[in-house]
């Protein structure tokens, strides 16, 4: 359990759209706040800390609506609803079977360097999931978006058969030029 925010394991939330989520466990935690799996298995909840300011809760809320409100490229999670009680929040799909692209940057300790680069294509799927990635970023910016988090943990990769890359943390877009 994070102390800024209650554990939240087992509520049942009902979200704007009136659709309900059963929070199931905590997946994680970082500075904006705690993310949770829900019981059906295909989405995670995001909460925010509690800012102790109308207006910064107001200003959060607004973003997430808006991300909500707008057509994500592909290889972004999408916003599927928004949550305002006990926290503000919101629920987005659940990537499965990829890994964060800080595994494909960062050497495994336990591995020598050699073993740990070469597995799968080496350089090869590297260079591919680079392409994939600068792609993603392409088409946001063809939206007049920006992302404002890059981050090998943000960033999630799959190779089988091609490279699948999914950005997840969507609510650091940004209209370009705003916020």
């Amino acid at each position: 359990m994070n102390g800024r925010i209650e554990d939240l394991t087992g509520a049942t939330l009902v979200a704007e759209s009136g659709s309900k989520y059963i929070v199931t466990k905590q997946a994680g935690c970082g500075a904006q706040g705690v993310v949770y799996e829900e019981a059906s298995g295909r989405y995670m909840i995001k909460f925010y800390y509690p800012a102790d300011s109308k207006t910064i809760d107001t200003d959060i809320l607004e973003r997430v609506r808006f991300i909500r409100s707008i057509q994500m490229p592909k290889n972004f999670v999408s916003v599927i609803d928004v949550i305002i009680s006990p926290y503000v929040g919101y629920v987005m799909e659940k990537v499965v079977d990829h890994k964060p692209l800080n595994s494909y940057l960062i050497p495994d300790k336990n591995k020598p360097f050699p073993e740990w680069y070469n597995q799968g294509l080496g350089l090869y799927e590297r260079i591919i999931i680079g392409y994939v990635i600068a792609k993603a970023f392409g088409d946001l910016e063809k939206s007049n978006l920006s992302y404002c988090d890059i981050s090998g943990n943000n960033i999630l990769i799959k190779t089988d058969k091609g490279a699948s890359v999914k950005m997840i943390d969507v609510d650091n877009v940004y209209i370009a030029g705003k916020g």
